[in-house]
């Protein structure tokens, strides 16, 4: 059963106490993530877009002092002024978004963790980039037009 997790207004679906392990397609990168999530959303962004040839793409965050890598090294690309995105340089896998904006969290690509189907995103953010047809349909889940967390800066 899921139970709602709040901090600072966002809420994401999680199970008590969990741990789960994620990796890369081909294996080289595997890791472990342990903590109550802290946000889930769909991202309709263009940089995720592009980055994974998928919109919308799911995002869970997680407390950073949780994540520990088990295996392997992603390789890092700088995706914005405050943003950098890990990937699997050997199979190409979309893995990681480390932003200063949130300097104590970690993005995970939800797909590619264990327990993806117990880590559903709960809110879209990014929406006024959508592609027409995969804008979000459903009046129940909460939108923002860029994300959903502000900036410390204001």
């Amino acid at each position: 059963m899921h139970v709602g997790s709040q901090r600072g207004g966002a809420v994401c679906r999680m199970l008590p106490g969990m741990m789960t392990l994620g990796r890369c397609l081909c294996g080289a990168i595997e890791f472990e993530v342990s903590g109550e999530p802290t946000r889930g959303s769909w991202c309709h962004c263009s940089q995720c877009r592009r980055a994974h040839g998928a919109t919308p793409v799911a995002w869970v965050s997680f407390p950073r002092s949780g994540f520990r890598l088990r295996r392997g090294t992603p390789r890092w690309y700088a995706s914005s002024e405050s943003a950098r995105r890990g990937f699997c340089e050997s199979c190409g896998s979309p893995m990681l978004i480390d932003d200063a904006i949130d300097p104590d969290g970690i993005d995970i690509a939800t797909a590619i963790l264990d327990a993806a189907a117990d880590l559903g995103p709960v809110r879209h953010i990014w929406v006024g980039s959508a592609l027409p047809w995969a804008a979000p349909s459903d009046p129940a889940i909460p939108t923002f037009q860029e994300r959903s967390t502000p900036r410390p800066d204001g």
